[in-house]
């Protein structure tokens, strides 16, 4: 695979998709892709700043490619890198940037982009939008749409869950005109295929599920609280235990034994996280939440944040991966914990003026390990 499309999305802000857009960026091209990192954020546009501090050569205004006008004019820079394939970093100009722009623009960028510059490339896109974002039953989203499956084949939409937008209409005050984040998703996956354009897949098996608790330390299930344990009792059947499921057991330096492990669950792996499987977990987890919710009224209110995001990652842990063969959906890929000092990340990168990409993969930490592990094993092999 030389060429294809990287979208990342989430249903809630500061869920730490230009951290990950910027990760897979940069392991891509260091594994020889050329790379094309577009930032279509409207709120945030970060990653353009932070390529922008990499030794770069004066940053090229584009306007129009073969006399057709691009949606918005861009300013385009090549980093300075050393082996591997190239890295062009691209946004918006000026007082466009933080214009909101209907997302199918964002396949008519990158073909033009493609046009221009004449070479393969993996585009990497961070945007402020999620899924539901795309459901738009407009001719030039659909053309628009079959334009990018024609031109890379694969287009992947990197989706990062949180326990809230997971649980989103849950409540006992939702009505039946309201619809849960999965489920507005699987409306636009249906949207797309009833017209023959497989943008997500026909059941979602494009959308890749990042799935992190935004911890910056290893999980120490030995440590939590007691009404923490009580839930994960209840939903393990046993207090929890590192020993329980292998990726429990990732730490900052990640043992080669663990590492092996988790390769394996993906060189094993036929399974497909499909949306139909989404709902029915999601389900699951709410009878979790409503279990807990039910024995501590307030637990949501009064714990510390990090126990909600526990109960979620342990849970989504329980259902996805299967113990009996060892294996992960291919289209899943699970963060024990964050980049360190997450709340800080972005803002550090931007402060700096010079950076490159080993103090960043060093910042990164595990992380990094685990995306390029997943990149070598289930992206650049094909498995999906």
């Amino acid at each position: 695979m030389r060429e294809g499309v990287a979208l990342f999305t989430s249903g809630k802000g500061g869920a730490g998709k230009t951290p990950f857009a910027l990760l897979l960026s940069i392991l891509l091209r260091r594994m020889g892709l050329n790379v094309l990192t577009i930032d279509y954020n409207s709120l945030n546009p970060d990653l353009y700043e932070i390529f922008k501090r990499f030794l770069v050569e004066k940053p090229e205004l584009i306007t129009h490619v073969d006399g057709e006008r691009l949606p918005y004019p861009l300013v385009m820079t090549e980093c300075t890198v050393s082996g591997g394939g190239k890295l062009w970093s691209v946004a918006r100009v000026g007082k466009y940037r933080y214009i909101p722009y209907p997302p199918y623009a964002i396949f008519d960028t990158i073909i033009k982009l493609k046009r221009y510059l004449k070479e393969p490339f993996f585009a990497v896109v961070d945007t402020n939008l999620n899924i539901p974002a795309f459901n738009i039953s407009l001719n030039e989203a659909f053309e628009a749409s079959k334009g990018i499956l024609d031109e890379f084949k694969k287009v992947y939409f990197f989706h990062i869950w949180s326990p809230g937008s997971f649980r989103k209409g849950a409540t006992s005050i939702s009505s039946s005109i309201e619809v849960s984040e999965i489920e507005q998703i699987r409306s636009t996956i249906m949207n797309y295929t009833q017209r023959h354009v497989d943008l997500f897949g026909r059941e979602g098996e494009n959308i890749i599920h990042i799935i992190t608790p935004r911890l910056f330390e290893e999980m120490k299930p030995d440590s939590l609280g007691a009404r923490l344990k009580f839930i994960l009792k209840r939903l393990f059947g046993r207090e929890p235990d590192v020993s329980m499921m292998p990726i429990m057991g990732i730490t900052k330096a990640i043992s080669s034994d663990l590492y092996s492990a988790l390769g394996m669950a993906y060189e094993r792996s036929l399974r497909l996280l499909r949306i139909r499987d989404l709902l029915l977990i999601r389900e699951k987890f709410n009878e979790v939440a409503n279990q807990l919710m039910s024995t501590y009224k307030n637990f949501a209110v009064e714990a510390n944040p990090i126990d909600v995001e526990v109960v979620f990652f342990l849970f989504m842990a329980k259902e996805l991966y299967d113990e009996a063969t060892n294996t992960l959906p291919l289209n899943a890929i699970m963060v024990p914990f964050m980049v360190k000092k997450l709340v800080n990340f972005i803002d550090s990168m931007l402060m700096s003026n010079i950076l490159d990409e080993e103090s960043i993969l060093e910042r990164e930490g595990p992380v990094a390990k685990l995306f390029e592990l997943w990149i070598s094993k289930v992206l650049l092999s094909n498995k999906i």
